[in-house]
């Protein structure tokens, strides 16, 4: 039986007959085969699965007698049976957040999902938003910076199923960090406007990954935006291989555009869903992530002046006025975005400087040592560890760390060969042979024509200088290949 409203229907009575609770049970509950459980298919969260035995608990005094047909003694029946024998009890394929399907219930092909997504209604009129504004325009004091983040906001607003960029405020000044800037208002009005069940709070260790209860993220599903409250005032905060990992970490779960994940529960089964979630962040310090150049999950903003008692009072108040959250959405509603992108971040100061505190000397070495090798250039991973120590060491490369070792095993992972070429290096084993993303050399039909361009790559790492032109296309010649097209083949097997 399929619902034909978004509003619950009206619980009957105590009083009310028998039928009518059972015909109520019906509209209202469904059964998720998966889950094992009972499905209430008008609570608008997550929290709309409940077991068989407290579903029957919670209705047991929804019962009536009859005779038996054959032994004609009275038995009880109860309502929650009757649910569950009748062939027209709903069964659904899963609990989903979809803000871009109807509410209660969606259908996939030959599925049905119950949708925990109900949109918040906001009809309250009378409200005002220039105090919104004031306040705005303290938290955010770069008007570029602010009327982005409007754009932003009044997007999310009006798609709640599309991500766009995360957002990273920054609260900190020349002096240190910043403290009361107003951030958590924020988050208690956009809680108010977006529906306290789609707006989730998050401990940072969460988001970055370092608790142990990181491995269950089914948080990410059922949420519309994400807000992380940053503790970075720990001892190893401002370390690389700190930040590092939170970046690592973000580009797990953040994308701008709605995808499908795979979700971990406590208790559950792992599930697929589309990821709806948009994330903000804030942070005291300039450098919380390690955001490389070409990064298009993030856009950085930096935050203003501790709020006044006064403004903080003023504030609190005009949140609690349903009237102006509804005018603030109709305000958002209202906003032109025929020029905004979500999926593109916006350039910024903060960005930039981040950027820049969180670029460490291996980030240094490891370009300089890319730069040598070329585009034409082959090399093993042993070759690019030992000249990314020489350089950092300032000598032989004799201190070669482990963390040094893992860096570049991480580097040559995430920029595998093109070609994926495998050569059996003679004296060393079985051993990959890499390339940079972008390679422009020949093709390799010889372990021979390997060794010498791996060769070319150790004279160069040697001068610190790339292979001009010419330099590059005799290298090629040495290889076998008579051309840079590498038509050739030295034949050599």
């Amino acid at each position: 039986m399929q619902p034909t409203t978004r509003e619950t229907p009206s619980k009957p009575g105590e009083a009310a007959p028998f039928s009518e609770k059972a015909f109520w049970l019906l509209r209202t509950h469904g059964w998720d085969m998966r889950a094992n459980s009972v499905v209430m298919l008008y609570e608008p969260s997550a929290n709309c699965l409940v077991g068989f035995e407290a579903f029957k608990m919670e209705y047991m005094s929804w019962s009536e007698e009859e005779k038996h047909k054959e032994r004609g003694k009275p038995v009880r029946i109860f309502a929650t049976a009757a649910w569950a024998m009748n062939a027209k009890r709903l069964s659904v394929a899963g609990v989903r957040m979809r803000p871009d399907k109807n509410f209660p219930l969606y259908a996939e092909g030959e599925e049905v999902f119950k949708n925990t997504y109900r949109r918040p209604q906001h009809l309250a009129t009378g409200g005002c938003v220039q105090l919104w504004l004031d306040f705005m325009e303290h938290l955010i004091p770069d008007q570029t910076e602010r009327e982005w983040f409007y754009d932003w906001l009044a997007h999310k607003y009006c798609n709640p199923h599309i991500p766009g960029v995360a957002v990273v405020m920054v609260a900190a000044g020349v002096e240190g960090p910043v403290y009361g800037t107003g951030r958590g208002k924020l988050k208690e009005i956009l809680s108010r406007l977006m529906g306290p069940r789609y707006v989730k709070p998050l401990d940072f260790d969460l988001f970055a990954g370092k608790s142990g209860q990181a491995v269950f993220t089914d948080w990410g599903a059922y949420a519309t935006l994400v807000v992380v409250s940053e503790s970075k005032d720990t001892i190893d905060s401002g370390r690389w291989s700190s930040q590092r990992a939170v970046y690592e970490r973000l580009k797990e779960i953040v994308d701008p555009r709605p995808v499908l994940r795979t979700f971990t529960s406590k208790g559950r089964p792992a599930f697929e869903a589309i990821s709806s979630a948009s994330y903000l962040v804030f942070s005291n310090n300039f450098d919380p992530l390690q955001i490389p150049e070409n990064d298009r999950r993030v856009t950085a903003i930096a935050n203003g002046a501790q709020m006044t008692p006064e403004m903080a009072q003023a504030l609190d108040e005009w949140m609690e006025n349903p009237a102006n959250i509804a005018e603030l959405g109709r305000w958002l509603e209202s906003s032109d975005l025929a020029a905004f992108d979500p999926y593109a971040p916006l350039k910024t100061l903060t960005k930039t400087r981040m950027q820049a505190m969180s670029r460490s000397e291996f980030d240094d070495a490891l370009a300089d040592v890319r730069r040598v090798v070329g585009a034409t250039g082959l090399f093993t991973r042993p070759q690019i560890q030992a000249a990314v120590a020489q350089i950092m060491d300032g000598g032989d490369g004799a201190n070669l760390t482990g963390m040094i070792r893992s860096q570049v095993r991480r580097a040559t992972t995430e920029v595998p060969s093109d070609i994926d070429i495998k050569v059996e290096l003679p004296g060393q084993g079985r051993q990959r042979v890499y390339c940079w993303i972008g390679y422009a050399g020949p093709k390799l039909g010889s372990k021979g024509a390997a060794m010498e361009l791996i060769k070319a790559t150790e004279r160069r790492l040697k001068t610190g200088e790339p292979g001009s032109a010419e330099d590059m296309a005799a290298e090629m010649r040495r290889a076998g290949f008579g051309t840079a097209g590498g038509a050739e083949d030295s034949g050599e097997k």
